[in-house]
C-alpha cells in the first residue's frame, strides 16, 4: 500500500512539473512582447499597464463566459478561430513593436554599441 502511495505522489509530482515547464515555455513570446514596452515606460506606466491588464482579463473573463452561452457565435468561432487568430496575433506584434520605436532603439544600440542611452 505504501508503494502505490508513493508511486501515486511521483505521478502528480511528474504531471506538476511537465505543467509548470510548458507554462514557462509558453511565457517566453510575452517577455519578447513586453520587455520593449516596459523597458522605455515609467513606473506609473507600468503600474497603469498593470491595472488595464486586470481590467481587461476581467471583461475578458465576462466576455468568454456570455460567448460560450450564446450558440451562434460559439459555432462562428469553433469554424474559423484557427483561421483568424495568427492575423489577429502577427498584426498586434507589429503594431507594438512599430509604436514602442524599438526598432530605432536597436539599430541606435548596434551601430554604438552602447547598452545604456545617457
Amino acid at each position: 500500500m505504501i508503494l502505490n502511495e508513493n508511486e501515486s505522489f511521483y505521478e502528480d509530482l511528474k504531471r506538476i512539473v511537465k505543467v509548470s515547464l510548458v507554462t514557462i515555455a509558453n511565457g517566453n513570446d510575452n517577455i519578447s512582447i513586453y520587455v520593449p514596452i516596459f523597458v522605455q515606460s515609467t513606473d506609473w506606466q507600468i503600474v497603469a499597464y498593470g491595472l488595464g491588464f486586470l481590467f481587461m482579463v476581467g471583461i475578458l473573463c465576462l466576455f468568454s463566459y456570455c460567448f460560450i452561452h450564446f450558440p451562434p457565435i460559439f459555432q462562428f468561432a469553433q469554424k474559423y478561430a484557427q483561421f483568424i487568430s495568427p492575423f489577429v496575433f502577427i498584426v498586434l506584434g507589429i503594431y507594438i513593436l512599430i509604436s514602442s520605436q524599438c526598432f530605432p532603439w536597436l539599430f541606435k544600440l548596434i551601430q554604438t554599441g552602447k547598452w545604456i542611452e545617457s
